[in-house]
């Protein structure tokens, strides 16, 4: 679930995990990409700085190449 959240956090100009968490309250899709499930920002921090920090930058960079090489964003 957070691996989703985090993606489509970046994806929306969303990088601070206040903002993030925040983003779980209030907006619709990130809740139903988190199942309506909350975390703090604290947990958020936890799990992008310290658990996959690595991993993070290269799924989003496939996201993004995937997203560019069929046409469905242009930079």
């Amino acid at each position: 679930m957070m691996l989703k959240v985090i993606i489509y956090a970046y994806c929306t100009k969303v990088y601070s995990c206040r903002q993030i968490a925040d983003s779980l309250q209030r907006d619709i899709h990130f809740m139903w990409l988190a199942a309506n499930q909350r975390s703090t920002f604290k947990t958020i921090n936890t799990f992008r700085s310290v658990i996959i920090k690595e991993l993070i930058e290269e799924i989003f960079g496939q996201v993004l190449t995937f997203l560019l090489e069929d046409g469905y964003i242009k930079l």
